[in-house]
């Protein structure tokens, strides 16, 4: 929304604020020169206190005289006897180089952004005699990577002094420390100790957790220390380095962590302050304001190691990038707040800009910092930085010249963070010392900014609202006054379109309360049908089980059991004409109910068309149907995209179709064509691969097709087969459901009664290469007779299940242990003597429990053992390994089966048996696996 724009003074008003501007711009500036000076003092005050620290003067070498030693110590873990000694080598010999060949002395170095460069310097440590130190704190506590250089006896103990490296931010930084006893000839001299630091590396890794870089130097006094420092990193080669007496540094440490406490309490203090304003008055400004004061006051964090010891010790990439992302955070929002300071000031008004650009520009910071390279990011974020702090004091200065009171407050506050920021660019370019005390200064002028800015902020709404509030008062009365003259009228037409839009909104309620009422009734008649069908057609084969075993039983009872076979027979058959409605049942409520993901790979199309013929040759020799192939040109190798199981359910039903509903009036001529050809070029309907299924059976009425009824569950037209042949009309249905899953297929389909059908599959064509085909063959069961003495233990809740499950097991000579639930089970466990050959579990127990707590009790007790699961609930097995691999090593691969139910008793017996395989006590262990895979394909197939 655009505020009224700000009113500024006559020029007569003007020239008093001019020079008031101009006297609060000396100040400002006086101020930051004083912050500068104070800093630069406290610098070299800490650089000369006495005998406790030290600043050494550092040589340099830029090109590294053996390139195979940088390549060694940028190894993660140089620990090979070999690669200590090539380093012990690389390292003895650039001690031997001559000062001559090193650039230098300098007591601050700053290299740019190089990849590395080596530094050396040495120090005369103070003579104290007569003074004995105890052994140091870290004696024992920390150990160097490594030790390097011929054998000296030196002592353990000695004083404690530390080598500071006070720039966080280098990557990687490999010390190597010598000390040389006074009067000690060369060969004598301390073997060098090697230490690694840098944030490249976890902040535990460190010998001395600090903030910056510490190296524990245990010396006597005298004693001369030989430094060898090489340093690779993607930030700036700086190199504030000092040597400190340990007991200095802590008390250097105690002020320093009292400071940042300060700065972080007012900072924090601050933020919360106008998170709350913000919260409360919704001004985009103060959301600007709050991200800039988070982001300067985590980036001081970020820049002094702090953040690195308190904040975020083990994620390494956010503390190598935080620097960059928090100073471009930091940048941007004050970008954005000084774009919002001054929108409404005429003669400095900026362009608006929407919410979704400013979110986007946050973003494009975040991810600028995150994926340049540290030294392109430093370098833009520093670059950004000094353009927005020109572009804030130009506009800030403009305003105060203009007589814009709040810009005085804003002018103020951006001078210090100029100053400041500058002293931070200089101090990563190397023209200013970077110590604490610079650090501590520069977080008093951010306190001090946020404080002004805070003033800015406050005067600039203030007078924004009143002008605000003085416009909206204007642009009320006006408002009144016009609508007085036209009151009745609008009133009279807010009315008629009140009444317009309610009858609108009447009838658009009705319909769609019809709308719904119909749909919802359709659902209803549709639900009521389809179980109406589900349960006839289930009825039908449990009649005839009943029918069946009713006379089995009171034969079996009497001892006359002349037909008792056929019955069992004809039972069995009605058993298996259910379990093909359940599974065409479930197949089709797992397709509607979105639970099946294709997986769309290449495929070979014409690998895929022999496969499924193969598979139904033998159905089609008992039908008297002659089952042809014809591969049309160019499909030979032919790659289409498609989900391998779902595609081959889809031809499976169409050709078992074609088979079942032959025309048994045509003996000896009945057939089942299928090909496969290349469309050409034409229309774009027509264009791509298709396979055809043709044949002459009893086909299907023209009205039924142009209806789409046959593609309804339980719909059946013509079906002359008998009834236990009939089915229930599921498989076109499927088809329709799994080609709605596919993307790229479709279906036509033709047919006139008494000639036949054609069902043409359009097959998206797929530029890659198909991947080799699996061969899904059909189920081949394996032998039962080496179930004949294994040992099983059965987990079933239900009772009939479980009594059935185990006469089948005795009749087949398999010893066993039934067990109604999981509770059941582990309290027979110490009564049983040995370990089954294979669990067989149903998935749900009563109380909740599964087959994977089964597994994880018989785990827990007997180890692995070889699992079959069986399931109603449609189950993958290899969802349940995933599961399972959490109850321990190996258990994953010990389900070697799940069934769904209804299980065939073949099916059931085959699992065993490939079970008892994978025992190691059957003589299968690990290297059966490879025997299982044409079983476990079939299962899932089925």
């Amino acid at each position: 929304m655009l505020h009224p724009p700000c009113p500024l003074p006559c020029p007569a008003e003007a020239q008093p604020l001019r020079t008031l501007a101009r006297h609060a711009l000396l100040i400002c500036w006086l101020l930051s020169a004083c912050l500068l000076l104070m800093s630069n003092a406290l610098a070299h005050r800490e650089g000369g206190q006495g005998q406790t620290v030290f600043t050494p003067e550092l040589h340099w070498l830029l090109k590294s005289p053996s390139p195979e030693l940088d390549a060694l110590l940028e190894q993660q873990n140089p620990a090979s006897k070999e690669t200590q000694q090539q380093i012990d080598k690389g390292v003895q010999a650039l001690a031997a180089m001559p000062l001559s060949a090193w650039s230098g002395p300098k007591a601050l170095p700053n290299l740019g952004y190089k990849d590395s460069a080596w530094f050396r310097t040495v120090m005369q440590l103070p003579p104290t005699p007569g003074a004995y130190r105890p052994p140091s704190r870290f004696a024992g506590s920390v150990e160097a990577l490594n030790e390097v250089g011929p054998q000296h006896d030196h002592e353990a103990r000695g004083e404690e002094w530390l080598l500071e490296i006070a720039n966080p931010v280098l990557d990687q930084v490999d010390v190597f420390v010598q000390l040389r006893q006074a009067g000690a000839a060369p060969s004598h001299q301390a073997r060098f100790s090697h230490w690694r630091v840098g944030d490249r590396y976890p902040f535990g890794q460190r010998p001395i957790p600090h903030r910056n870089l510490l190296i524990p130097i245990e010396a006597q006094p005298g004693d001369e220390v030989l430094v060898l420092m090489r340093v690779s990193s993607d930030s700036a080669l700086l190199m504030q380095s000092k040597f400190w007496r340990a007991d200095a540094l802590r008390a250097r440490d105690a002020k320093v962590f009292l400071g940042q406490a300060a700065f972080l309490g007012f900072m924090f203090g601050m933020f919360l302050y106008n998170l709350i304003l913000y919260i409360s008055a919704r001004e985009r400004i103060y959301a600007h304001y709050v991200i800039w004061v988070l982001s300067i006051t985590l980036f001081f964090f970020a820049a002094t190691g702090l953040g690195a010891e308190f904040l975020w010790p083990d994620a390494l990439r956010w503390n190598d990038r935080a620097p960059v992302i928090l100073l471009g955070l930091g940048t941007f929002s004050v970008w954005n707040f000084v774009h919002d300071y001054f929108h409404d000031v005429p003669g400095l008004r900026t362009p608006s800009l929407s919410p979704q650009a400013i979110a986007l520009g946050y973003v494009l910071v975040l991810g600028l910092g995150w994926l340049l390279p540290f030294s392109w990011g430093v370098l833009l974020a520093m670059g950004v930085a000094v353009s927005v702090m020109f572009r804030t004091l130009l506009l800030s200065g403009r305003g105060a010249v203009q007589g814009y009171k709040p810009a005085y407050a804003f002018l103020a506050a951006s001078l210090p963070i100029m100053a400041g920021g500058l002293h931070l660019i200089l101090q990563r370019v190397g023209l200013v010392a970077v110590t604490d005390s610079n650090f501590f200064m520069a977080q008093i002028g951010a306190c001090l900014q946020v404080v002004l800015l805070s003033l800015a902020l406050a005067i600039r709404l203030t007078q924004m609202r009143a002008l605000r509030k003085a416009a909206e008062e204007m642009q009320a009365f006006n408002r009144a006054l016009e609508a007085s003259n036209f009151a009745l009228a609008s009133a009279n037409k807010a009315l008629a379109n009140s009444v317009n839009l309610s009858e609108e909104r009447s009838r658009a309620l009705v319909e769609m309360k019809e709308r719904l009422r119909e749909e919802a009734e359709q659902r209803n008649r549709d639900k009521s049908r389809f179980l109406a069908h589900a349960v006839h057609d289930l009825k039908q084969p449990l009649q005839a089980v009943a029918n069946a075993l009713s006379p089995v039983v009171r034969q079996i009872r009497t001892g006359a059991t002349f037909n008792a076979i056929e019955l069992v027979e004809l039972a069995q058959k009605a058993t298996r004409v259910m379990r093909d409605q359940i599974g065409g049942l479930m197949d089709l409520s797992r397709l509607e109910s979105g639970l099946v993901n294709p997986k769309i790979e290449a495929l070979n199309a014409e690998a895929l068309v022999r496969d499924v013929k193969a598979q139904l040759h033998d159905y089609a020799q008992s039908k008297s149907v002659t089952l042809e192939l014809e591969l049309g040109p160019g499909t030979q190798a032919l790659s289409i995209r498609s989900d391998r199981q779902l595609l081959r359910q889809v031809l499976v039903n169409l050709v078992s179709n074609s088979i079942k509903y032959a025309d048994p009036a045509k003996p000896g001529q009945r057939f089942v064509r299928l090909i496969l050809s290349l469309q050409e070029a034409g229309s774009e309907e027509d264009e791509g691969a298709w396979l055809h299924v043709i044949d002459n059976g009893l086909g299907i009425a023209e009205e039924h097709l142009s209806s789409g009824a046959v593609f309804k569950p339980f719909v059946q037209f013509n079906n002359q087969l008998p009834e236990t042949e009939k089915g229930v009309g599921l498989g076109l249905s499927i088809v329709s459901a799994v080609l709605a899953l596919l993307p790229g297929h479709q279906l036509k389909a033709s047919s006139q009664l008494g000639l036949g059908s054609q069902f043409s599959l359009r097959l998206p064509i797929s530029e890659q290469a198909a991947h080799p085909w699996r061969q899904e063959s059909s189920l081949q069961l394996a032998h039962t007779e080496g179930l004949a003495g294994a040992y099983v233990w059965l987990v079933e809740d239900d009772m009939l299940v479980r009594m059935s499950t185990a006469a089948l097991l005795d009749f087949h000579g398999v010893l066993h242990d039934d067990f109604s639930s999981l509770a059941e089970l582990e309290s027979c466990l110490p009564t049983l003597e040995r370990q089954p050959d294979v669990l067989l579990s149903d998935f749900r127990l009563p109380n909740g429990k599964t087959a994977l707590d089964v597994l994880r009790v018989v785990f827990e007790a007997w180890g692995l053992v070889p699992t079959v699961i069986i399931s109603g609930q449609g189950l993958e097995q290899r969802q349940l390994n995933q599961e399972a691999a959490p109850i321990g090593e190996g258990v994953d691969t010990m389900i070697c089966a799940v069934l769904k139910k209804p299980v065939p008793p073949d099916l059931l017996l085959a699992s065993l048996a490939q079970a008892c395989q994978r025992n190691p006590i059957h003589g299968g262990g690990e290297g059966s696996g490879g025997e299982e895979q044409p079983l476990s394909q079939a299962i899932a197939g089925l």
